[in-house]
C-alpha cells in the first residue's frame, strides 16, 4: 500500500462500488484497460488520463470512456531526438512540443 492507495489485487472489490473510475493511460500500454472497464459499475463516469492515453477519442468514447485527458506530439522528429537524450514529459511540455487536450463524450 502506497500512501492512501490500495494494491491492484483489490481492484475487483473496489471498482464495482465506485461512482467514478479514473484510469491512467498506462493501462492501455500494460494491457489492463479491458479488465478495468469490465469491472466498472453501470453508470459510473469513466476518465482516461495521462500522456499515454492519446488515441482517437471517438473510439475510446465508444468503449464508454466519458472523459479523455491527454496530449499529442506537435513535432514528432524533434520529440524523438529529445527522448533519445533522456527528455521527459515536463521538458517536452515546456518546449511547446505537446498539445494537451480534454475530450468529453456523453455521460450516461
Amino acid at each position: 500500500m502506497r500512501h492512501d492507495g490500495y494494491p491492484d489485487i483489490d481492484a475487483p472489490l473496489i471498482i464495482p462500488n465506485c461512482d467514478m473510475l479514473v484510469i491512467t493511460g498506462s493501462a492501455m500500454v500494460n494491457n489492463t484497460i479491458d479488465q478495468l472497464l469490465a469491472m466498472r459499475r453501470d453508470g459510473a463516469i469513466t476518465v482516461l488520463s495521462g500522456p499515454t492515453a492519446a488515441a482517437y477519442p471517438p473510439v475510446l468514447h465508444g468503449l464508454g470512456i466519458n472523459v479523455i485527458g491527454s496530449s499529442l506530439v506537435k513535432k514528432p522528429r524533434s520529440v524523438i531526438e529529445l527522448l533519445k537524450l533522456g527528455a521527459g514529459y515536463r521538458l517536452l511540455d515546456r518546449m511547446g512540443l505537446l498539445f494537451k487536450y480534454v475530450s468529453a463524450g456523453a455521460v450516461q
